[in-house]
């Protein structure tokens, strides 16, 4: 797979070459979540192609004239996105990176620097994008861009022993169910990050094709929530599937008062067409969720694991007041598994353990602003992102991830949405 690669190195760097910023832009969209192509550790210690492709826009970006690059006369949508992402690419996830490297890989200076910037490249390569939004959200390059990227995802969990054959790296995690007597494979495909990590993100992108859908019955939009969900199932993901009902229940209630005999035939089908993915490929969840398991895979598998790794790093922080103000300085405990916990299984512990109380109420706050920019949504009677947002925050309880990343971009698409309700003028091209 070393020759594709190279190969595709080869195309980034005639896109720079021939300045095509659109495409760059694309291409970085759709390559977001997928940094498990092609991973090599022959350039510079691990360049995955969201590392390249982010540095690709953001050479031709900074070349161009024409592309904005201040933050000036910004809609709150944007600034939203924007400080979320400062939060996650170049303040947390760099505090992490240096703990991480530092404490438990024992890396070397030079290791760690490369990995801070390869991580801030991606934030300032989605910055860029968040400036520029309008343009690309009118010329469809984000939406567009979202759909393909998360087919991709979709097809490389569906061909997953395919791709392997060929060689590519694909991310597969067996689990054993003794009382079933069976294995379970839980597939993320190509996706940047473990099955619960690929559950979480798809969750979102379910959420904002959701919103779509309950606007406009488009056959895509239903093709894509049929993709989203049977990906889902591929993952095994019990904490998604209590979010998917939280999700349906809110669907339901928001739209009760305007229920047509259409609706009512629209539902039925789409939920026909889940129960059949569900029962040819949920059997994954329903085996971890229903099953009478040993003891040790309780311990390991169950809520129950999750639960030890929050209270023992609660209870480090305690015995380290120091840590409330700047999060963890030595090395993280051990956990269940007899591993340093290093992932706690949920992102606000996580936060608050790694980044410290000042640095986890900034978190808080960003999902309150979230939460509140929902409501002007409403008035304007636009498309909403409770959704993916509820997606989000459900799934966040009981996973660490960095940051989903295709949230930031739905919240712009939604919130240009809402503007262009609001105002009555932009449409899209």
């Amino acid at each position: 797979m070393n020759f594709l690669y190279y190969l595709f190195i080869i195309f980034f760097v005639s896109l720079i070459i021939t300045r095509k910023w659109r495409l760059s832009a694309y291409l970085f969209i759709i390559f977001l979540p997928l940094g498990n192509i092609f991973q090599s550790n022959i350039l510079f210690s691990g360049l995955s192609l969201i590392n390249i492709s982010a540095l690709t826009f953001i050479i031709i970006s900074l070349s161009n004239p024409n592309v904005k690059k201040n933050i000036r006369d910004l809609d709150q949508f944007q600034s939203l996105s924007i400080n979320f992402i400062i939060f996650y690419f170049l303040i947390f996830n760099n505090i992490y990176i240096c703990k991480f490297d530092l404490l438990v890989r024992d890396a070397d200076t030079f290791r760690i620097i490369l990995d801070i910037l390869k991580n801030s490249l991606i934030g300032m390569a989605y910055i860029l994008i968040i400036i520029n939004s309008h343009y690309l959200i009118r010329s469809k390059i984000l939406y567009r861009a979202i759909s393909i990227g998360t087919f991709i995802v979709f097809l490389s969990m569906l061909f997953s022993y395919q791709l392997m054959a060929l060689g590519f790296l694909v991310n597969t995690d067996m689990e054993t169910i003794s009382a079933f007597d069976k294995v379970n494979i839980r597939l993320s495909g190509f996706y940047d990050g473990d099955v619960n990590a690929a559950a979480s993100f798809l969750i979102v992108v379910f959420g904002y094709f959701l919103s779509l859908y309950e606007k406009k019955k488009k056959p895509i939009v239903t093709f894509f929530l049929v993709v989203c969900f049977a990906g889902m199932l591929f993952t095994g993901s019990r904490g998604v599937a209590l979010a998917i009902a939280a999700i349906f229940i809110l669907f339901i209630i928001n739209n009760s008062s305007k229920f047509s005999i259409k609706s009512f035939f629209g539902l039925i089908f789409i939920s026909t067409v889940l129960y059949f993915i569900f029962y040819f490929q949920g059997t994954t969840i329903t085996d971890r969720l229903f099953s009478d398991q040993s003891q040790e895979e309780i311990y390991i598998y169950n809520e129950s694991f999750r639960f030890i790794r929050w209270k023992t790093l609660l209870q480090d922080m305690i015995a380290n007041p120091s840590f409330f103000l700047l999060g963890n300085l030595h090395t993280p405990p051990i956990g269940p598994q007899n591993q340093v916990i290093i992932s706690p299984h949920n992102e606000y512990v996580r936060v608050l353990y790694f980044g410290g109380i000042l640095l986890f109420f900034y978190y808080i706050k960003l999902y309150y602003k979230i939460f509140k920019i929902n409501r002007i949504i409403k008035k304007t009677n636009g498309l909403t992102i409770i959704y993916s947002f509820v997606g989000m925050i459900m799934t966040y309880m009981f996973l660490s991830n960095f940051v989903n990343q295709y949230f930031p971009i739905i919240l712009i698409l939604l919130g240009f949405n809402n503007y262009s309700q609001s105002n009555n003028k932009q449409t899209m091209e």
